[in-house]
């Protein structure tokens, strides 16, 4: 194989081929100029082995033959009184009804264009609900007569359809390795009476906590949120003259505290220890500055960042305060 012969000193023969039931039907065919003639066999569609030898080799390949094949009839069955038909391609006229406590059944035949009977790799028939528009498939297999046939119990299949009660669009779908072209019919429709779905009330974490965003099939409902009213306030009047009463204290209190004769100063530090009280002093009246700021104007995140370098500065020039007034009482007492 890839060495071309002459045919004088090496015969090409078919040793055999096989399709995919195990069956042989054909054995040691001898080439005739060079061409195997499959086709004057009449296989059918299906996929092949086919050995050949040359000389002393010898190989095997698969072989696949295809087909054209087309619809016959179809037929919506309602339990076993009821049942309606069609020729290909006409479209069922009268409309099935069905309800949970029955079967539905939709059967349809497929044969090629030598009217022989035909299994696809695939078939499906399709309910699209009329209101909604959405799809709901369901496979078709083969029976013994030859039809492929999809059969509903409408009481285990309510869940899968959603629930979803009314009139359905029957399409059936084939296709396979074996067809030149997937087909297509239209075959009618049905109106089916389904018990709703009801909605249970899981427990926490029993279920993905985004399910019924991620499997809706419509929009849901608004989320409005609602927050907690706040607190019943005095008016604003009570606490203006509340604010000023705290003011007016705090100021006659500094007033009292400068100007009254029975301040005491004496204590305040002089020399080389009088630097750092004012600014421990002023670093405070800093703070206290600061505060109001925050309480009339500034938020959280303003104030911290100005209040952290001036609360450092007051720690260290107060240690620095409280070293020199422990000197200059020390230095008192070794005067007296």
């Amino acid at each position: 194989f890839g060495v071309p012969t002459d045919g004088s000193d090496a015969s090409i023969v078919v040793e055999s081929v096989t399709n995919e039931s195990g069956d042989k039907i054909i054995e040691d065919e001898t080439l005739v100029g060079g061409a195997f003639k499959f086709g004057k066999h009449n296989p059918g569609p299906g996929a092949y082995d086919v050995k050949v030898r040359a000389g002393t080799s010898t190989a095997s390949f698969l072989v696949k033959v295809v087909t054209s094949a087309e619809f016959t009839t179809a037929t919506i069955a309602v339990g076993r009184s009821t049942s309606y038909s069609a020729e290909h391609p006409r479209v069922i006229k009268e409309m099935a009804k069905a309800d949970s406590s029955q079967r539905l059944r939709v059967s349809f035949g497929l044969q090629t264009a030598t009217s022989e009977p035909v299994t696809p790799h695939q078939a499906f028939v399709r309910f699209r609900h009329f209101d909604t528009q959405l799809d709901t498939y369901y496979v078709a297999s083969p029976n013994d007569d030859g039809l492929l046939v999809a059969s509903l119990d409408l009481n285990a299949e309510a869940e899968t359809l959603l629930g979803r009660s009314g009139v359905y669009d029957l399409e059936v779908f084939v296709g396979g390795p074996l067809l030149k072209a997937g087909l297509r019919w239209e075959i009618g429709s049905v109106e089916l009476t389904l018990p709703a779905q009801t909605k249970e009330d899981l427990p926490l974490y029993h279920q993905p906590l985004l399910h019924e965003s991620d499997t809706t099939l419509k929009a849901l409902p608004a989320i409005t949120h609602e927050f907690r009213q706040p607190e019943a306030r005095p008016g604003a009047f009570f606490s203006s003259m509340f604010t000023l009463v705290i003011v007016a204290l705090l100021a006659v209190f500094v007033l009292v505290a400068l100007v009254s004769p029975v301040s005491n100063f004496s204590a305040f530090p002089s020399g080389a220890g009088f630097l750092s009280a004012v600014l421990f002093h002023g670093a405070l009246g800093l703070i206290l500055f600061l505060m109001t700021l925050y309480w009339f104007s500034i938020t959280m995140f303003d104030l911290l960042p100005m209040l952290l370098p001036v609360t450092l500065f007051t720690i260290v020039v107060g240690h620095r305060n409280l070293r020199n007034l422990a000197a200059e009482r020390t230095a008192l007492q070794k005067q007296d």
